[in-house]
Parts: structure tokens; C-alpha cells; sequence
């Protein structure tokens, strides 16, 4: 009996010498970030003695190496050895929200008390709901963790995202705005901050805070192209000194989203407009020209409307009116464009049948056209028909 005894103490001795020279060995190379042989080796110690401690420190690899499912499989065999089953719902969750497996990470995160809940869970929790389109209950819940005194700039970003969604751009830019009061050079807020700007048109703070972004080495081509647009926009409303100078910045923003994105149909365009505005016929002709051959077609009849202003300006009056007979092909509702087809043949043709019957057509649907416009429509029409009447007597 004592022979027996003896023999399954040294045994006993034997197995923990070989599990704590296992575990050296770990040790080590999880220092080494060999997580490959970390995990080969706790799963070798757990052959032998299964226990709390090895079974932590294999879920703690799998977490580092991103087998989230793993980890929840071990954390479960935890549950029913550990007395604090809180914490282990929580890294439940956690490893179900970052394996991307979001309702499931719902359903362990409900099983936290409440008074258990910090920021940093409710910003998971916030994570969660987002994730599975429970955009009500996820605005809730980042409004806790940051009521709780989450002050991190992520945050501010993904429930400002939110209430962009939502079209309530004020809201988003409150909380934007609250996130630069503790960090002012934060790139992703002020990347956003530009973006809303731009969709409520107001382009002075679309100018100030793209500036920012640029500044901190951003030259991405949505910043550079809506920086040029922005600036063209202000100039057109400007009556003020310096409004070339203004067409000048937007020009250059414009030729750098260019050299980004080369088949964008509308950083041609308004780099043309740009010039038609400096009057500089012959770069805007060639912008026009390249934004052409990228066009989508919810944009060619602006571009041919364009085209034949600028061929008319020329006195390029044959391709002034093949120009503005496309845009009117891209374009069937604009009955303006018989208006500039008449003003073209009026001046081009010797036949004054043409341009009176195009000014006739415009005043046939000039029902809420510009009075000016019809005005004028009017007095060529009584002028041609009386040229016409004595050319023919």
C-alpha cells in the first residue's frame, strides 16, 4: 500500500514538473509574440490538468490572434468552473462583437446587471446595435458612455455618424464640434466636420476646416475636390475684391483631385466653369472637352449647354447650335435652350424663318420663364416677322 502511494506521489510530482517547465516555456514564448507555439503549448499543459488558469491563458491567445470563436468556446468551459460569471458574459460579448457576430454579442451583453455597466461597455454595446440596424437603441446607448465620461474622439465620431444618416446635421456637429474642444487636430473629426459643411452648402466652414485637414497631410480626393467646389461656390456669390483670386484656389484644388481621381466627369466641369468665369475661353473649352469623354449623363447637358456659351462667344456659331441641340437631346424639358438656339441662328442664319421659329417655340412655353427673356423673345419675333414680310413683297 505504501509502495502504491509512494509511486502516485512521484507521478503527481513528475506531471507538475513537466506542466511547470510547459508553462516556462509558454511564458516565454508569449513574451516572443510566438503565439503559434503558445497555443500549442497550453493545449498541451490542458492534455494533461485541466485548469482555470491554463484555460484563461489559451482564451487570451485566441483573443490576440483573432480566433474569436475559439476563445468564446474555452470562455464557456470557464462558465461553469468560475464564480464570477459577469465578467466572463462580458468577454463573451466582447469576443462575439469583435468576431463581427453582433447579435449574438446582444444577447450576452443583456445578461450584464446594470450597475455592472461602465462606458466602455456601453460604447460596445452602442457597437452592437448599430450593427444590427437598432439605430434608436444604439444612440442610447454611446449617450450613456459618454454621459459616463467616455471623452475618446472615436465616439464622437460614430454617433455623429448616426445623426448624419438622419440628416440631422446640427446635432452631428455638435457632438464633431465637442470632440475638437479635447482634441482640435483630430483628422477624422475635422474629415467630417468638412463633409457635413459641404451638404448644408455652407462652404466658408467648408474651406476652414478642409484647410485643417490639409494641413495635417490629408490630400485625399474627396477633401481636395469638395475644397475646390467650395471655393468656385463662394466666389459665385461674392461681389467682393479678391473673387478671381478665389477662382484661382478652386482652380488648384481642382487640378490636384484631378492628378487623385483622372475619369471624374465633375472636377472637369467646374475647373471649366472656373475659367468661364476668369474668362479664360480656350482652358474652360478644354476642360469642357475632357469632361466629356468621363460624363455621366445626369451631368452632359450642363457640359453641352456650356460648350455652346462658349462657342457662341467665339462666334463659333455652327457649333454653338450643334452644342446646344445636344444638351437639349440630354436635356428635353429646357425650354431655354430654344431660346439660345433662335439668339445663334438669329445671328448665323440669312434664313429668318429659322430663329422665329425657335424664338415661337420658347414663347410657346415660356410660362414661367424669365420676363426679361420673354421680352426679348418678343421684340425678335415682331423684328423677324417684319423682315421676313418685306423680303418677300
Amino acid at each position: 500500500m505504501k509502495k502504491v502511494t509512494v509511486l502516485f506521489l512521484l507521478s503527481t510530482m513528475l506531471y507538475a514538473q513537466q506542466i511547470d517547465m510547459l508553462y516556462s516555456k509558454y511564458l516565454t514564448s508569449k513574451q516572443r509574440y510566438n503565439y503559434i507555439e503558445s497555443e500549442s503549448l497550453l493545449n498541451e499543459i490542458l492534455s494533461i490538468k485541466d485548469s482555470i488558469l491554463y484555460l484563461n491563458s489559451l482564451v487570451e491567445i485566441y483573443e490576440l490572434t483573432g480566433k474569436y470563436d475559439s476563445a468564446v468556446v474555452y470562455l464557456n468551459k470557464t462558465l461553469r468552473e468560475e464564480s464570477d460569471t459577469i465578467s466572463i458574459n462580458i468577454r463573451i460579448a466582447n469576443n462575439y462583437s469583435m468576431g463581427k457576430k453582433y447579435n449574438l454579442a446582444m444577447k450576452y451583453y443583456s445578461k450584464i446587471p446594470e450597475y455592472y455597466l461602465n462606458y466602455y461597455l456601453y460604447e460596445k454595446i452602442g457597437d452592437s446595435y448599430y450593427k444590427c440596424n437598432k439605430i434608436d437603441s444604439a444612440i442610447i446607448a454611446y449617450k450613456k458612455s459618454i454621459d459616463m465620461g467616455n471623452t475618446s474622439q472615436e465616439i464622437k465620431v460614430k454617433i455623429a455618424k448616426i445623426f448624419i444618416q438622419n440628416k440631422d446635421y446640427e446635432t452631428a456637429l455638435e457632438y464633431l464640434n465637442h470632440g475638437l474642444n479635447y482634441n482640435p487636430d483630430n483628422l477624422a473629426i475635422l474629415k467630417l466636420c468638412t463633409e457635413v459643411y459641404f451638404t448644408i452648402r455652407d462652404y466658408l466652414n467648408t474651406v476652414n476646416y478642409g484647410l485643417q485637414v490639409i494641413d495635417l497631410g490629408d490630400t485625399t480626393f474627396s477633401i481636395t475636390q469638395k475644397l475646390g467646389l467650395a471655393y468656385y461656390y463662394i466666389a459665385e456669390e461674392s461681389v467682393s475684391r479678391g473673387t478671381d483670386i478665389k477662382y484661382w484656389e478652386s482652380i488648384k484644388y481642382l487640378n490636384i483631385a484631378s492628378t487623385l481621381e483622372k475619369n471624374d466627369a465633375l472636377t472637369y466641369f467646374y475647373t471649366a466653369m472656373n475659367y468661364t468665369a476668369i474668362d479664360s475661353a480656350d482652358s474652360a473649352y478644354s476642360y469642357f472637352e475632357r469632361s466629356l469623354n468621363t460624363i455621366f449623363p445626369d451631368f452632359i447637358d450642363d457640359i453641352y449647354l456650356q460648350l455652346g456659351s462658349l462657342n457662341q462667344k467665339k462666334e463659333n456659331y455652327s457649333a454653338a447650335i450643334q452644342s446646344f441641340k445636344q444638351a437639349k437631346k440630354y436635356s428635353p424639358n429646357n425650354n431655354n435652350l430654344y431660346l439660345y438656339l433662335a439668339v445663334v441662328y438669329d445671328k448665323y442664319y440669312k434664313d429668318r424663318s429659322t430663329p422665329l421659329l425657335y424664338y415661337n417655340v420658347f414663347l410657346k412655353n415660356a410660362k414661367n420663364a424669365d420676363e426679361k427673356l420673354v421680352l426679348y423673345a418678343k421684340e425678335r419675333v415682331d423684328v423677324l416677322t417684319e423682315e421676313i414680310h418685306f423680303s418677300n413683297n
